[in-house]
Parts: C-alpha cells; structure tokens; sequence
C-alpha cells in the first residue's frame, strides 16, 4: 500500500498593500474575490459607503462597508452574475451589473456623484474592461462555450490547448484503466501542457478537490458532465501554495447550482453506422461497414428547494450506451486437432483444458498448417512428434468479430443553503462504468469495471464584513475491478509458435482502489489595504493493490505443438510451481526445460487474495 500524507498548518498569507489588491484564489468552491474604492466626484474617498453585493441568480446579498480609505472586499465570492450597488448619504447609488470567473479577484471602483436630499438617483454602471489586479496567465470557459463548441465524445478536458501558453493536441493521452474519449473513465490523461513540463504536471480540481491522480501524476480520476460545469478557468502561471503539486497547467472547475428559478436541460447525442457518411473507396456494394451506435444522454435539472428559503439544488444525469465492433485475423486450434488428441492423449492436461474451452467465437477462413506443413512429410506420424498425422488439420485461420459494449452513468447532486451569516454547500459525483465484449474462448471474457465517488462539503461562515472563517472536507474514491469472474483456476497457456490464442485469463481478478482527502480551514480577516489568512489544509492519499489472485496464476509456454500434447513445458514464469506435485516450488523454481511436466495449479491457491 501507498500513502502520501501532506499537512501545511498555521500558513500565514498577506496579501496585497497599499493599493488593496490581492490576486490569489482561495483552494475551494467559493474562489472569486471583489474588491475597489469608492470616491466622490473629485476623486476623493467615501468612507462609510455601503456597498451591497447580490447574485442575481438567486437573489442573496452581501453588504460591506468602506474603510477609511474609501476600500471594500467581499472575498471568498462563489463565481456567477452579480449586481453591486455603491450608497452613501448625499450622493447618488451606483449599481454595476459584472460576473465574476472562477479563481478572479476582480476590481470595480465608484464615483459617485452628488444628490440633493429632495431627490433619489440611480446611476447604472458597466464593469471595467480591465481587470487591474489580476496578473494571471489564464482562459476561462464559462457556460456558453461549453455549449456551443465541439466537445468530441462530450469531454471538454480538449479546450486546454485554447489557453495562451499550452502546447499539446489536448486529447486524451495513451492510458488504461477504462479511459476513451468520453468523461467515465477512472484515470484520464490529458495531452497538454505549459511552461516547458511535461503533462505530468498538470493538476485539476473540481470546486475545491484535488481530482488528479496521486499515484499517476496529471491523470485526472474525475472528468465532470460539461452540463454540470458553469465555467472553467486554465492558468499556465498560478504558483501559489493552494496549487503546489503543479508545475504546469492548473485547471479550476466550478459546478453548477440552482437558482431563484426551475431550469431543465436534456441533450441525446447519437451515431451510428447507418448515419456515417462513406467515402468513394466504400462503396455499399461491395463494403460492409461493421454496425456500430453511441447513445451518450445527458439531462440537468436546477432550482429552489420547495419549503425551505434560500436552499437550492441541482442535478445532472449522463447516461452512455454504446456497442461497437471490431475485427481481427486470428489463429486457433482445428477442431479436427482436438478430437484426435482427445482420442490418443486423454490424459494430457493441455488437451483436457483445450477440449473445456474451445475457439467458438472465430469465424474459420481456411487451414494454416497440417501434420505435413508443420513437420514435414518425413517426420509427421512418428513418435518424435507425438504421432500427430500428415493429413491431420492443426491449425486454422479465421476472423475474430466482437461487439464490445460500453455502458456508463455518470450523475451530481449539489446542495446550497444561505443564512443570515452562514452559507453551506455539498457536491457529491458518482461514476460507473463497465467494458467488455466476447472472448474466442469459451468463459474467457474479460469485463471491466470502474466506479468513482466523491463528494466535497463547504461551511463558511460570516463574523462581520471584514472576518470570516471557511470549513471544507473532499473525499474521492475509485476503484478499478478487471477480468472480476473467469476460470482462475487455470493457468496462462501458450504454444506461440502454432496459434496465438491462448487458454487462460489474464488480469485474474484485477482489483486496486485510490483515496483522496483533503480538509482543511482558514479565517480571512481584512485591515485596511490588507488581508490576512491563518489556515490549515490537510491531504491523504493511498492506492490499495488486492493483486493475489492475478499474482498467484502461473504462466505456461511450449514451444511446439507434440510438447504441448505431452504436457512438456518449455517455460513457466510469474509464479512457479513443482510440475510434478502441482504445489507451488517457490521463486527458486525457474523451470526452462523441454522434458518437464505441466500441472494445472491448484484453484485454492489461485483463489487467495494478498495486499500490497
């Protein structure tokens, strides 16, 4: 077993002087600071103005007051639209409408002009072009861009390579572990990358959980529904101590919540065979397109909890159901082989095995090899080669055709909830997939199985305008579960130079689960033209291998076909067993002799499981 343990306690941060910028993002769902300066018509300060902030989504407020130097900040801001409306007695309101991004720390300055008592006047502002705090090298993907650009196989993890600064195609990298170009795999690695490293260095989070892979740098075990997503920032040049583990692309997404009003989205993506469009070299004539379809479904739903004020929910399902085939040229064994081993060697384990577990699924093109083909007209039918017939067929050619399936679900439900001074939020992810498709061999199929949960918890709450404190727990889990049932009690068989299909299944029993946690707890306090943080985050990680019964299956290779009739083994490797006894012979045993006798090993030892 694998852990890594990271604790940073008692981390004190001053930010910004002065001016009263400070461009930094707090690690967690609600990472969007506002800040900026209210002044008269002269340029000169206001302090005691009330500045109040209201998301216009769901209608909840925040009010602070200016400082001395005419100063406001509301930090730890969830990203979404905003109106913010400057007051102050004797001078006229000012409301700006603006949305904050993911990670931002935006500037929105006031000059309020004067009102006399006999009269109220709203001015309506626009937001600044210009951020003046932010000095951050970064691309931020909100909610129409998610939309309306092409995201092959629904997976937006592609539009890294639109931030400036990423080099890379931007698709999915090589890996296992389920991955394809859709968001259900347990591990996904992404082909992108800045600053001169390597996308090993890449780190991902949803709503302020580290989602990478802490045993495979820069594989994501988390890939969101984009419909559940409302923006995503990629910054190529955030160093600070929230994003230590990076040394490259830093990708923040923020998950959608409900609002003051009920909204549904359902989206069906579908191909198929009979809808791909063929070229002039495949004519319907004479070119058979293998049938294949993909129902990718995706529906969301969003909006005030009934009963309960202030409380919002949101939810997203993506359903996939696909099929697809493939084809291959294979070799197998002539059934006309193994009845007439059957007949004269009934005692051969290899032959036992090959009767049990026949080529079924193999559509035979011709015969590749008989008795004279294989020895030569001088030596097929003598002992030297088990007396195996000239005319005897041994081997045939043929065309392996699967219809391999991939069914996953994937679904969130987030939970908002506002008081008069505190806000709570829980987000939690479940995704499941399962591979697989037939086997040549009888009962050798090999299905795969993955499963990922997480769920993230926010408490923030809210002493005055100018101290809060902020709580959060994130907890990952995934598991990969490969070739789960099969005939284990078998061993891995091979005769390499006669067919290539062999008997056994390989990755027995497959299972290695990952956990991520992450806690932590930081109280913001603003003075003047500064903000200090005294926090403590907290990370554990671990990756459990049960490898016993994939370890404990022992591999035979024959070099010929008469050695693998007699059971003479040419090799065995991983674990080793006395051929003689059928017990395991311990790793002392290496056995590379052509005069050896293979026994089946035991399903009792195959079957026990090891931790590692």
């Amino acid at each position: 077993m694998r852990k890594a343990w990271i604790l940073c306690g008692l981390a004190v941060v001053l930010m910004g002087v002065l001016s009263g910028g400070f461009a930094t993002g707090v690690y967690a769902q609600f990472s969007s600071n506002l800040e900026g300066v209210v002044a008269d018509p002269t340029g000169a300060v206001v302090p005691g103005a009330t500045v109040t902030l209201t998301n216009t989504d769901t209608g909840v407020s925040q009010v602070a007051t200016t400082g001395s130097q005419g100063e406001y900040r509301f930090v730890s801001v969830a990203p979404g639209p905003y109106e913010v409306t400057a007051a102050a007695k004797g001078f006229a309101s000012h409301k700006v409408a603006i949305r904050l991004q993911t990670e931002q720390t935006l500037n929105v300055p006031f000059a309020l002009s004067l009102s006399s008592q006999s009269q109220t006047v709203e001015v309506t502002d626009k937001a600044p072009v210009l951020d003046t705090v932010e000095t951050r090298n970064q691309l931020t993907i909100d909610t129409e861009a998610l939309d309306s650009l092409p995201l092959p196989g629904r997976d937006q993890l592609g539009l890294v390579t639109l931030a400036p600064g990423v080099t890379g195609l931007g698709v999915i990298g090589p890996g296992g572990n389920g991955q394809s170009t859709d968001n259900y795999a347990a591990e996904t690695q992404v082909t992108a990358s800045a600053n001169g490293r390597s996308s090993t260095g890449n780190m991902f989070v949803v709503d302020g959980l580290d989602i990478t892979s802490n045993i495979t740098p820069g594989v994501l075990n988390l890939v969101p529904n984009p419909d559940t997503i409302q923006e995503a920032t990629v910054q190529v040049n955030t160093f600070n101590v929230e994003y230590g583990r990076s040394s490259s692309i830093v990708e923040v997404m923020t998950t959608r919540s409900g609002s003051s009003k009920y909204h549904f989205l359902a989206s069906d993506y579908y191909s198929a065979n009979w809808l791909t469009a063929r070229t002039e070299f495949q004519p319907r004539e004479t070119f058979t397109m293998l049938p294949f379809h993909s129902d990718n479904i995706s529906a969301s739903a969003g909006g005030p909890v009934p009963w309960l004020k202030q409380t919002y929910f949101f939810t997203g399902w993506e359903p996939l159901l696909s099929l697809t085939q493939a084809s291959s040229q294979i070799t197998v064994e002539d059934p006309a082989f193994t009845t007439w081993a059957q007949a004269n060697w009934p005692n051969s384990i290899g032959v036992k095995l090959l009767a049990q577990y026949p080529s079924v699924n193999v559509s035979r093109t011709g015969v590749a090899s008989t008795g004279s083909s294989l020895f030569g007209a001088s030596s097929c039918g003598t002992a030297a080669v088990a007396n195996i017939p000239c005319a005897l067929n041994l081997v045939d050619t043929g065309v392996f055709n699967a219809t391999n399936y991939r069914n996953a679900l994937q679904y969130n439900v987030r939970l908002d909830k506002y008081f008069s001074k505190d806000r709570m939020y829980a987000n939690y992810y479940r995704t499941s997939l399962q591979t697989g498709g037939p086997a040549v061999r009888v009962d050798h199929g090999s299905p795969q199985q993955y499963l990922v949960r997480s769920i993230q918890a926010n408490e923030t709450h809210t002493f005055n305008s100018r101290l809060l404190n902020e709580a959060a727990f994130g907890f990952l889990r995934m598991e990969g579960l490969i070739s789960p049932y099969g005939p284990f009690h078998i061993p891995i068989i091979t005769v390499s130079t006669v067919w290539n299909t062999q008997l056994g299944v390989s990755k027995a029993h497959e299972n290695y689960i990952q956990h991520h946690f992450v806690w932590k707890d930081n109280v913001s306090y603003v003075r003047g033209g500064h903000e200090i943080k005294v926090g403590y985050d907290g990370f554990h990680g671990d990756n459990l291998t049960f490898f016993g019964q994939l370890g404990s299956q022992p591999n035979f290779s024959f070099q010929t076909l008469p050695a693998f009739v007699q059971d003479q083994v040419y090799q065995e490797t991983s674990v080793y067993y006395n051929l003689l006894t059928g017990q395991q012979a311990g790793l002392a045993a290496t056995v590379s002799s052509s005069t050896a006798t293979c026994s089946a090993s035991s399903p009792r030892t195959i079957g026990r499981r090891t931790r590692s």
